[in-house]
């Protein structure tokens, strides 16, 4: 028996019921976040801790899946305004200013109401050559508190391992300068190379002032640092200025920020976040600590 064509010219047996285009699609997109929720049901039954798990406080997922906090944020310019009534009781916020900001770096472990009084120490320059003993500094070699001396603790915090100390790197790659050059940066290991984080730099004098140059890649647009006095983001305090922008060979521009804090009440942390994952670096050279 011959077959019947259809008005498209295709026989009966060819002819198929046709989907629309977006149900198709949508199909696709359902399956593929089937499978997305699987894999991280897989890794957590395999005792994978994601950071937005295991991070203390009041944490969220931002709409970029960045775990963030929200903590209080002092503006010495707002000192006449009132405690917001309807913050949160555990909300860590400087008595003054009601402003609530949304972090994802960890405010340092401070009992604000026995915080030494601000700009106790001494002037330091550190420029990552030497440790405070003097002696000179190895690279790439992890650091916590070699410049105690000086008023400087150093801690990070990693979004891809354990790491929990940046490290003291040999420059010479990064740096728009001769080779030789130290400076602090993220930590580095053998087999998986630099790790991505959060760069802690805590002041136990709690000087006025800080002032820094750090270098990065030129297409990241903006490098995050943020300054803390007891457990609050200190807004407006961190001024910025380019330095210089210049090319890497087979790593492309990099650009160099001089960087400058200063808080009257008081230095406590300056974190730098290497946004991450997959993140990128952040290198800190020239600090000058002043009380």
């Amino acid at each position: 028996m011959a077959e019947v064509a259809g008005s498209d010219g295709l026989s009966g047996r060819e002819q198929r019921p046709r989907w629309p285009a977006w149900l198709a699609r949508a199909g696709a997109l359902g399956s593929i976040g089937l499978l997305a929720f699987a894999g991280l049901r897989l890794l957590d039954a395999a005792g994978f801790e994601f950071r937005w798990n295991t991070e203390p406080g009041d944490v969220r997922v931002s709409p970029t899946g960045r775990a963030t906090r929200e903590v209080g944020a002092f503006d010495p310019r707002a000192a006449s305004a009132v405690e917001d009534p309807g913050s949160a009781s555990d909300s860590p916020i400087v008595s003054g200013s009601p402003r609530i900001v949304a972090t994802a770096l960890q405010p340092p472990e401070l009992d604000e109401a026995r915080l030494p009084p601000a700009g106790e120490g001494g002037r330091a320059m550190i420029d990552f050559e030497s440790f405070g003993s003097g002696e000179d500094a190895c690279a790439p070699c992890d650091v916590s508190d070699e410049w105690e001396v000086q008023g400087l603790l150093l801690s990070f915090r990693s979004w891809t391992a354990d790491a929990d100390r940046p490290f003291v790197l040999d420059g010479s790659e990064y740096l728009p300068s001769s080779d030789g050059i130290r400076a602090l940066g993220p930590p580095f290991r053998e087999d998986r190379g630099l790790e991505v984080g959060v760069i802690r730099m805590d002041f136990p004098e709690r000087p006025r002032s800080v002032t820094f140059a750090v270098f990065g890649p030129d297409i990241v647009p903006h490098f995050d640092i943020t300054a803390w006095t007891g457990q609050s983001i200190v807004t407006a305090a961190v001024d910025r200025a380019v330095g210089r922008t210049y090319d890497i060979a087979g790593r492309g521009l990099f650009r160099e920020e001089l960087i400058s804090v200063r808080v009257e009440e008081g230095i406590d942390r300056i974190s730098l976040d290497g946004w991450g994952p997959p993140g990128h670096m952040v290198l800190i050279d020239d600090l000058v600590i002043t009380p």
